[in-house]
């Protein structure tokens, strides 16, 4: 599957990270192992890459973006307090969901004990805000 795959779309990535077993592979699982809807997406990317010039981005100087729109975005931007409205949805929402969004999709209201241990297990403390329990001070 993944040679069929990469034989397609390998001569047509532009960039080296792209021609990764592992990059491409991943292609192929998000679309369900369907090889074909996978090709689709990947050179529907490249295409963007190539037509918004991309692969040059770190050479572009966005100096003066920056000076009229200073804004720092980190690892959270934001802080949601859900209320239990946003269960009920969620809940009607769920069957539309793959069993995979599922699956990721996690909810935690304002209880620590509940939330904090599921951020230890995925989030090194030197990169969680102290705000969530960590160690990072925030800039």
């Amino acid at each position: 599957m993944i040679f069929q795959f990469k034989a397609a779309v390998y001569p047509k990535l532009s960039l080296e990270m792209m021609k990764h077993d592992v990059y491409l592979l991943r292609w192929i699982r998000a679309k369900n192992l369907d090889v074909q809807l996978a090709e689709r997406d990947i050179l529907e990317m490249v295409k963007f890459v190539r037509v918004n010039k991309i692969e040059n981005i770190m050479e572009e100087d966005f100096g003066d973006i920056m000076d009229e729109f200073p804004y720092h975005m980190d690892i959270v931007s934001f802080k949601l307090s859900p209320t239990p409205t946003i269960h009920v949805l969620l809940n009607m929402l769920r069957p539309f969901f793959s069993e995979s969004t599922n699956r990721a999709l996690k909810i935690f209201g304002p209880n620590k004990t509940k939330w904090k241990p599921y951020l230890d297990a995925r989030i090194d403390p030197n990169k969680l805000p102290e705000q969530f329990g960590g160690n990072r001070l925030d800039r």
